[in-house]
């Protein structure tokens, strides 16, 4: 419904528009606010054109000030109002105090969440490009915290510490957004950073000490977010990826990527056009925007650097994690304080996690500012750095004209056929059996602590064996269970629109993509040839879980070895993974939350790769095995049989490669360790 029909509806006035020739006076000196603002609309593009300069504020105030009025009494109009509001601002006074307050009452949406203010609300509209016309991202917070202090003035100090339900202030949004503008507004209008809470943890008190994140960690937290959409955007280029990349923190990626010398890699496959973009290639042409935040930060909030929170891990220990040395020379240059040489409560120093993902010129940087005497011990519990560079030939073996060779896997796959691509047995990362008594122990420096990717061994005893997708996730049962219920479109790679794949195909039920993708065992199993890569049924089961998606994960039952709640520490899912795949296929390139991966059925190859090697591409792995010079070749191999569960850290890169079909379910989570240990 068009605003002038809304308003006709609502005030039920007849009234007969004279188009163009209405008169500005006309406008002036209507005292009916109904009626200005249908003059006004009706005559909108003529005013443009006609309207002094002189007069431009005299017209402003006197619609902005009927948007109030009207709103006031009837705010089912507020997208109409809003727009009018927006169009006095673009075309007739671009500071008006009294249009900005229009749009702060416009702007408090009642049904949002509690403690949701126009503060909030503007910095969301920044984003998804509403003031695109100003020309000047800092104006609609120099303007609404203009009006707050003009028109709320009592209330000015609430404003701008405002939480919403999730604990979020302006402040904090404003960092979730990367808007250095608002960021510095904020912090030299009084905005307080102990009350951000990014976590999503509600809301915080000004004395509290128990629940109050790191608030620098947070920022870095954003970054990597950010970064990780930014990889999204950037292997969507020319592509229609939907609305979530279509707004400016993305956009704004994808321009300082586009600045940046270093460009991604690409590769001809064909005809298809592949892309790898490097995680340390990203964050140095992201490197200006991270440099302004911490910039800001650092000269409104200075003491924040020397936060420490439960670990006693201050923030340089968390930017050695991400390799992030412009925010670690900013720390050092900035802070008169020894970070470098602070220890947390496993007794390392930040040099010593710089190392463990990979990032040696950072750690030797680190060390060189140390005034301690290097721990030693925590150097000679760093596991097998060494053996990581003991093997680059790729597990694979081939046949004649560089053909995959098979074999018949003497170990049943659950009626999945047992063909299976031949291969070398090799593991590169550290393995432990689920019977192991190390294993708390294990789980729980190599893999908590020090962020090192682990594979958990013969869990079939003990956990997947008491599984009902021991059972039902047989090649035959899976089809009576979900066969014609569950459907999904498919790909080469997984979520291949998100990533700049090809183009996916279906969406079929689960009984089609196995009866036309996947081979019967024993029928042809001899003729059978790989000479493209498969598709690959991969599916996220994401809240609010629909029945299939419960049914599913009703098949499994929390790994006992990570659900220990007597450890100092816990694991939240974040969401869950199904997969069936067929030989050869598998996920491209591409690093995330923390991960455990189990493989009820089959056999799968992984490449992983630490932090500062780490990439995301959109080359399936098939590929690379076949030869394609895509892959760095710092990658870790490591074959996983059915029963075994791998676990990857957070921001290490990772593919997969199905050396027979098989069957399995996969969770991202988070980890808390924010308490004394």
């Amino acid at each position: 419904m068009s605003f002038v029909l809304a308003i006709f509806y609502h005030s039920q006035l007849k009234i007969v528009y004279a188009g163009d020739e209405y008169k500005l006076d006309h406008i002036l000196n209507e005292q009916n606010p109904i009626l200005v603002l249908n003059s006004y609309y009706e005559s909108r593009h003529y005013l443009i054109e006609s309207v002094p300069p002189s007069m431009h504020t005299r017209l402003t105030n006197q619609v902005a000030d009927a948007v109030s009025e009207v709103f006031a009494q009837d705010n089912s109009v507020r997208n109409d109002l809003t727009s009018i509001a927006l169009h006095l601002i673009e075309h007739f006074d671009k500071t008006n105090l009294k249009a900005w307050h229009a749009l702060s009452l416009l702007f408090n949406e009642t049904k949002l969440p509690s403690g949701y203010t126009f503060l909030h609300k503007v910095l969301i509209a920044t984003n998804d490009e509403m003031f695109d016309f100003l020309k000047d991202d800092c104006m609609p917070m120099t303007m609404m915290l203009s009006i707050s202090k003009t028109f709320y003035y009592g209330r000015f100090a609430d404003l701008i510490d405002a939480q919403d339900k999730g604990g979020r202030t302006p402040l904090a949004v404003s960092i979730m957004l990367l808007e250095t503008c608002s960021i510095e507004l904020l912090l030299t209008n009084g905005a307080n950073p102990s009350l951000v809470n990014i976590a999503h943890q509600g809301p915080l008190a000004p004395s509290s000490q128990t629940r109050k994140p790191l608030f620098l960690k947070q920022v870095l937290n954003v970054l990597r977010l950010h970064t990780s959409w930014a990889f999204k955007r950037l292997l969507q280029k020319n592509k229609n990826a939907g609305h979530i990349f279509d707004n400016k923190i993305h956009k704004d990626s994808q321009g300082l990527w586009d600045n940046y010398t270093n460009n991604s890699l690409k590769y001809v496959i064909g005809n298809q056009s592949y892309q790898r973009v490097g995680l340390q290639n990203l964050s140095m042409a992201l490197a200006p925007r991270t440099q302004r935040i911490f910039e800001i930060l650092l000269t409104h909030a200075p003491q924040y650097a020397l936060e420490v929170d439960g670990l006693s891990r201050n923030i340089l220990h968390y930017a050695a994690m991400d390799g992030n040395m412009m925010v670690i020379n900013m720390i050092l240059n900035n802070c008169k304080a020894n970070l470098s040489s602070a220890v947390d409560v496993f007794s390392n120093t930040a040099s010593t996690y710089a190392i463990l993902n990979g990032y040696d010129e950072v750690s030797s940087f680190l060390r060189s500012h140390e005034k301690i005497e290097s721990n030693k011990s925590n150097e000679q519990n760093i596991f097998c750095l060494a053996d990581y560079e003991k093997n680059k030939s790729v597990a694979i073996k081939f046949g004649s004209n560089n053909e995959f060779a098979f074999k018949l896997s003497k170990v049943a796959f659950g009626e999945w056929s047992r063909l299976t691509v031949d291969h070398n047995n090799i593991c590169e990362i550290r393995e432990i059996g689920r019977t192991d008594k190390q294993l708390d122990e294990v789980i729980y420096n190599h893999f908590v602590i020090r962020q090192q990717p682990l594979i958990v061994r013969n869990c079939t005893g003990i956990d997947i064996g008491k599984w009902k997708a021991k059972y039902k996730w047989t090649k035959t049962k899976i089809v009576e269970s979900y066969g014609s219920k569950y459907s999904h479109s498919v790909a080469k790679i997984p979520y291949s629109q998100l990533y700049g794949g090809r183009q996916v195909e279906g969406p079929f039920t689960l009984e089609e993509y196995i009866n036309r993708f996947l081979i019967s065992e024993g029928a042809g199993e001899e003729k059978f040839t790989l000479r493209e890569p498969p598709l690959y049924w991969f599916k996220a089961l994401i809240p609010p879980y629909d029945n299939i998606s419960k049914a599913i994960i009703n098949d499994i039952e929390p790994l006992s070895f990570l659900n220990d709640k007597t450890r100092n520490y816990t694991f939240t899912q974040i969401y869950y993974q199904h997969f069936v795949g067929a030989i050869g296929s598998g996920s491209s390139p591409h690093l995330h939350n923390n991960a455990w991966n189990v493989l009820v059925y089959g056999k799968k190859l992984w490449f992983l790769w630490k932090p500062a090697d780490s990439f995301i591409s959109n080359i399936p792995t098939y590929n690379y095995v076949q030869g394609v010079k895509a892959f760095n070749e710092k990658s870790m191999q490591c074959i996983q049989n059915q029963g075994d569960v791998v676990l990857v850290p957070e921001n290490w890169g990772h593919s997969t490669f199905s050396l027979s079909e098989n069957v399995g379910i996969a969770s991202e989570f988070s980890i808390d360790l924010n308490k004394k240990v």
